[in-house]
């Protein structure tokens, strides 16, 4: 999944990367201080923090710590650092960071780690999900209604959704986050959100579920939530 970098001091451009072992991944962040600042890469795996690599500041090349393989490498490009992981084995999994010490002789230099993004090596395809819908029933009286997106059978198990309100012209607005509530089962490998709306609103709204499967983000699936299609509640 991207990531929106205006307010973040070094970003992730992307929080979540799904690769199959044995192939290659590039990891990046952006930072504008590069050309007067030196920066690391770490990774953060069962809980430890390992030091990766170090770029000094005006080098458009990585320094790898020792133990670190040769499939590691680190390159600059204007205020982009990628970390690129040739031939990926399993144990590349976890969350890679960029960071730099930042403050200046006036003051304690504090070490800033950015966004950071997740990285999943898959020993399996990707599957993509399976999209759901369940609509309230007619009969339902209550003030409040519940609609149901549900994404099941994927791998890995992560996604995202988004939910939109359609309204009379088509126009698509975002439904507010404190509408929405999120529920994982493990065991059946399926995430369902769940919208919890005014029966009112419902009633004479169309809307749609979005679900992005993580890491794969040219796989978008969209679900018109209307009667006749779903299933109800």
């Amino acid at each position: 999944t991207s990531v929106n970098c205006t307010y973040i001091i070094i970003c992730h451009t992307l929080s979540v990367i799904i690769k199959p072992s044995g192939r290659t991944a590039r990891i990046q962040c952006q930072e504008e201080t590069l050309q007067s600042n030196a920066l690391h890469w770490y990774r953060l795996k069962d809980q430890a923090f390992q030091r990766l690599m170090y770029f000094e500041a005006k080098s458009n090349t990585g320094k790898s710590d020792p133990g670190v393989p040769a499939r590691y490498a680190g390159s600059v490009k204007g205020n982009t650092v990628t970390l690129t992981i040739s031939t990926l084995e399993l144990s590349d999994a976890g969350s890679y960071y960029c960071a730099l010490w930042s403050g200046d002789n006036n003051t304690v230099l504090t070490k800033v780690f950015g966004s950071g993004t997740r990285l999943y090596v898959t020993g399996s395809p990707v599957k993509s999900p399976k999209l759901y819908g369940y609509l309230p029933s007619k009969n339902d009286k209550r003030d409040k209604q519940t609609m149901l997106c549900q994404a099941s059978g994927m791998f890995p198990d992560l996604v995202k959704f988004t939910w939109k309100k359609k309204s009379e012209t088509g126009q698509l607005t975002d439904v507010p986050e404190e509408n929405v509530v999120e529920q994982t089962n493990k065991n059946a490998v399926t995430v369902t959100s769940m919208m919890i709306i005014d029966k009112n609103t419902a009633e004479n709204n169309d809307y749609q579920c979005t679900v992005v499967h993580e890491g794969i983000t040219d796989k978008l699936q969209t679900l018109e939530m209307k009667r006749g299609n779903l299933k109800k509640l």
